[in-house]
């Protein structure tokens, strides 16, 4: 049949050809919640489409289009998603930023939102992913898996949960401090100088996404910060098992964007190779870690 299969677009791109291995591609949803003219809170939604990567935040107050743009700033979405006539003040992305798709606004109504995600999860409730009291994050979370499954024509099968971003986690880093530490940028403009450049020794796209995540969102929760630190002591004290490791890592591919492919429906020959290769590999590297 001559019909639409899949609709491509800067933030729904899969393709590991023009996707950075080291980097995430995030589409975003902002849902604002206006009240007597005034933004009450603030609704972000960000989902890695080649990784399953999902997570959403509610900002309130006077300060909610600035945290946001903080946020989004830090992650650098492709495209931003809103509905048709929603105006997203200060966070407007202009000709230089992300792409800017504008959608009809029931796809952001709370109840619809809702009703799609308990059927993207799976579940009767959303409280075990801390979202049941956050109407607005709830409305761009379910507005942008709407708009996904519409435009990928799939269920997003690699999609089944979804992670509350809260100012408590982590600290949060505005565009100039990261400019001016070159945490993942050096002077030049690449990855060449920068902090990430310098330190990043993963063996594995995903460790090196998980790696960028953890550098440009510190820790700022002292538990936290000590159960990570104690797992990077023992790996430093056992160098004979890190390298065994890291030599049992080489032989997996990005499991998390071969298998977001698959689930798509877009995947390859190649891989399907790649993520049979990986499986197989994976005993042994269980074994060097138990």
């Amino acid at each position: 049949k001559r019909e639409v299969v899949r609709v491509v677009s800067p933030g729904t791109l899969t393709d590991a050809g023009y996707l950075d291995a080291r980097e995430p591609a995030f589409i975003a949803a902002i849902a604002p919640s206006v009240s007597g003219g005034k933004t009450e809170k603030l609704g972000v939604a960000l989902l890695d489409l080649s990784t399953g990567e999902f997570a959403a935040a509610e900002y309130e107050g006077a300060g909610c289009f600035e945290a946001a743009g903080r946020e989004l700033a830090l992650l650098r979405p492709r495209e931003i998603v809103a509905a048709d006539g929603v105006d997203l003040g200060p966070i407007t992305p202009n000709g230089n930023g992300p792409r800017l798709t504008r959608i009809e606004g029931w796809s952001f109504e709370a109840a619809g939102a809702r009703k799609v995600l308990l059927e993207q999860f799976r579940t009767h409730s959303l409280t075990a992913f801390g979202l049941e009291d956050k109407p607005a994050a709830i409305s761009a979370a379910g507005a942008l898996v709407q708009h996904l499954r519409d435009t990928q024509k799939a269920d997003l099968a690699h999609v089944r949960a979804i992670s509350l971003r809260g100012a408590s986690d982590c600290m949060v880093l505005d565009p100039s401090t990261l400019k001016h530490m070159e945490i993942a940028e050096g002077a030049e403009g690449g990855r060449a100088g920068s902090l990430i450049g310098e330190i990043d020794r993963t063996v594995t796209p995903m460790g090196s996404r998980m790696l960028r995540g953890w550098l440009l969102r510190p820790l700022i929760a002292l538990p936290r910060i000590q159960d990570r630190l104690d797992a990077v002591e023992d790996f430093a004290f056992r160098a004979s098992e890190r390298a065994r490791l890291r030599d049992a890592l080489k032989s997996i591919h990005d499991l998390e964007r071969l298998t977001a492919r698959a689930a798509l429906g877009t995947a390859g020959p190649r891989d399907l190779v790649a993520l049979q290769q990986s499986l197989a590999a994976n005993p042994r590297v269980k074994a060097v870690v138990a």
